[in-house]
């Protein structure tokens, strides 16, 4: 992982985070939602497509699988064989506990990078089900039990903060604890959500839930020893203390490296610097990649971006802007030593 990491901040002729969208399908209408749901999806990307994809990503860092509900791809675990990444990471509604157990372990056995899988759980019960249908705490539950028997994977629980759930988010992360999970994150709202009564907290807000979710924090170990769980996470605190500061400043901090360090591929090949922009190009029409990450409006895309042009707090950009800009470790060690 060092070694990698090293690579990764010094030679970056080559995108070190990926956000693969293998499917557009989902069973579930989450109402914190940005990202376009279409059950009558045809024709995603193929393994082919996602073959070519891999080869020109090489070896790096981080395969991040999303959707859609990921776990409807019957190929799922080919996909991830193809990637050369030292981790995947896959999210999932929890929709369906046995197909999800099965797969995990097919995926398990098919690739040597570290696993992690996300069961994404909003709250309690009454909580949870309205915001991501109706059964789904007791099938994201029942999910997140037979995962933990899964030996050699982490598994994590995401959590969307918004306004339908902040009243009972401690007692929710206190819960949670009891199912020795590796972390559980905290997610801030980005993009538009499926659902106009959704809306995020305000600055004042999260500053008061602030210490509440650090010291709920203190008691994971992020499925590492010693000083790699110190790293993650201070990390994670330091992440969350950006992001209340982008919210208040309404600027980049720090830069943002997405167009050099960041990647998305959505599944019918459009291709973006990052989720919050929109795409430059399709993969399907062009057909190599690398022609298409320089083409004049991917160039003029990453100016936009480097130059300040755009802001967000999307919690996958902000591990890339630190742990990928050496100019930052000291930010991050000094909270440790």
């Amino acid at each position: 992982m060092k070694r990698r990491l090293f690579k990764a901040i010094f030679f970056k002729n080559r995108p070190q985070h990926l956000i693969l969208y293998v499917t557009a399908k989902c069973p579930s209408l989450c109402k914190t939602c940005f990202a376009a749901v279409d059950n009558h999806e045809e024709n995603p990307l193929s393994l082919p497509e996602i073959r070519t994809v891999a080869e020109y990503m090489k070896n790096f860092l981080w395969l991040e699988i999303a959707g859609g509900e990921p776990f409807l791809r019957e190929d799922l675990a080919d996909i991830c064989a193809f990637f050369k990444a030292k981790l995947i990471s896959v999210p999932t509604s929890g929709f369906e506990p046995a197909l999800i157990f099965e797969k995990t372990k097919e995926i398990k056995s098919k690739i040597s990078a570290e696993l992690n899988i996300a069961v994404s759980i909003d709250g309690f019960e009454e909580i949870n089900d309205d915001m991501r249908g109706e059964g789904s705490f007791k099938q994201s539950m029942e999910t997140l039990k037979m995962l933990k028997k899964i030996k050699g994977i982490r598994v994590k629980v995401n959590t969307v903060l918004c306004n339908k759930n902040v009243h009972r988010l401690t007692e929710f992360m206190e819960f949670i604890k009891e199912f020795k999970v590796d972390a559980h994150s905290i997610i801030l709202l980005i993009g538009v959500p499926r659902d106009a009564t959704v809306s995020p907290l305000s600055y004042e807000e999260l500053l008061r839930q602030k210490e509440n979710i650090f010291s709920a924090w203190e008691d994971y170990d992020f499925g590492f020893k010693s000083i790699e769980r110190k790293i993650l996470r201070e990390y994670l605190k330091l992440s969350f203390e950006t992001s209340l500061e982008i919210i208040k400043h309404k600027r980049q901090i720090p830069k943002c490296l997405a167009g050099h360090s960041h990647l998305v591929i959505y599944p019918q090949g459009e291709v973006a610097f990052c989720e919050m922009l929109p795409p430059v190009g399709n993969f399907r029409k062009e057909k190599n990649l690398k022609v298409l990450l320089y083409s004049e409006e991917a160039c003029n895309q990453r100016k936009k971006i480097g130059g300040g042009l755009c802001y967000c707090h999307h919690n996958c950009n902000m591990l890339d802007n630190y742990f990928l800009n050496i100019f930052k470790y000291p930010k991050v060690l000094k909270r440790i030593f």
